[in-house]
């Protein structure tokens, strides 16, 4: 009786050990999903689990990945990471198809929080998508609108949103009073106007300009002629009349102060989409430098640039890599296909079979076909890719040929 009692202890205890091992690893996945961008496979997880265990355990995996790590690439320095808060926000926005509400006021696990009792995704996002542009009208009413990006709302967001936003955005322009220090402008009230803070990015400026920039950088906002005609030049300390209230939303208020200093530290431990025109501008840069000057500081700080875009892993980075392969030097040009190796989708994957056909340098070759190893099997579309790239106009296909081959058995 006792051994039959034990037994049953037993293979209890081995089945909860079963249970929470699934659990652990249902939050792995959740997590390298996030981390790396996978957006694809992050709804394919939530689908299957959703399935198999309900939506209220689509959520418990979810808020657990908040604080969990992710695989990271070997030149981090480290094999996992801590989820990027940002970045964690953006992806789980776009699973709930709310991209472009992320600067609400909330944290993102007392939003999911509120959706525990939904039935499934669907009506999860249904609910999610009323309750975040009630609370993004309250923060909107407020003049708060940086960061909030309505080209990438859904297609159901509310007109009186969307001509909202654009009446603050305008009105924060109108007027706006810059001041003039010596031969430099202070166009800190640019950066907290969404206007002006998509530009000043783009260009890769930070908080103070010259006038001759300053040009430049009007030339580039898109507002009429006559609201930029209406920014003004003073020597006084006084702010502007419709200057916008820092983000209420304490990670886009960091986000904003580290694009503003282009800190590097701090836009790879946040990993925001919006920190991509900033690093692509400074990446530019610090090719420069690095090609004038040759020195080991300035070619660190070109990887370290590098390396922030890999942790934000967003498309438009893949086009900043673009650029570089084309280049002759070898110490840029082989992080750069280091980089695109951890891009896992079909740009990434056409960048590099697309290098490996114009290329026939040894050093290249073997470093895109490790870049395709790692990209392979976290991406469907590659071998497709691939072969595409192979049947067009491809000069040096035979090694694209052989990896395909040697993926394949």
């Amino acid at each position: 009786m006792a051994d039959e009692k034990n037994d049953r202890w037993f293979v209890k205890a081995l089945r909860e050990k079963a249970a929470e091992s699934e659990k652990e690893q249902h939050v792995i996945q959740f997590s390298d999903a996030i981390g790396e961008r996978r957006s694809r496979d992050l709804l394919d997880m939530v689908a299957t689990v959703e399935s198999e265990e309900g939506w209220d355990a689509v959520v418990q995996y979810l808020i657990m990945a908040a604080s969990a790590e992710y695989v990271t690439p070997a030149s981090f320095g480290k094999i996992r990471t801590q989820v990027e808060p940002i970045k964690y926000r953006e992806m789980v926005f776009h699973l709930l198809s709310a991209s472009g509400f992320e600067p609400v006021k909330p944290d993102t696990v007392s939003l999911l929080r509120r959706l525990e009792k939904e039935e499934s995704l669907v009506t999860a996002s249904q609910s999610f998508i009323r309750h975040i542009q009630e609370l993004s009208l309250k923060q909107i009413d407020a003049g708060d609108t940086l960061f909030f990006d309505f080209p990438a709302f859904p297609t159901q967001i509310s007109e009186e949103l969307v001509a909202k936003i654009e009446s603050v955005r305008l009105k924060e322009m109108t007027g706006l009073r810059l001041r003039k220090q010596e031969d430099r402008i202070d166009v800190t009230s640019l950066w907290h106007s969404d206007y002006g803070r998509k530009a000043l990015s783009e260009l890769g400026v930070q908080a103070s300009v010259t006038e001759d920039q300053l040009d430049m950088v009007l030339s580039v906002i898109q507002v009429s002629p006559t609201i930029k005609r209406g920014i003004q030049l003073s020597d006084d300390e006084s702010p502007s009349p419709q200057e916008s209230p820092t983000p209420s939303n304490s990670l886009y208020a960091s986000l904003l102060q580290f694009m503003i200093k282009q800190d590097l530290e701090g836009l790879c431990s946040l990993a925001s989409r919006h920190s991509v025109p900033n690093l692509t501008a400074m990446l530019e840069s610090s090719v420069g430098q690095y090609q004038e000057s040759l020195s080991s500081e300035d070619y660190r700080y070109m990887l370290e640039c590098m390396n922030t875009h890999v942790a934000i892993r967003t498309l438009d980075s893949i086009m900043a890599f673009q650029k570089l392969v084309k280049l002759d030097d070898s110490r840029i040009v082989t992080p750069a296909i280091n980089s695109l190796g951890n891009f896992y989708n079909e740009s990434s994957v056409l960048t590099l079979a697309e290098t490996l056909c114009r290329r026939k340098d040894e050093w290249v070759v073997r470093s895109v076909l490790d870049a395709l190893d790692n990209v392979f099997s976290k991406c469907p579309e590659a071998e497709p890719a691939i072969r595409r790239t192979i049947e067009s106009d491809c000069v040096n296909s035979t090694p694209l040929k052989h990896f395909l081959r040697r993926v394949s058995k």
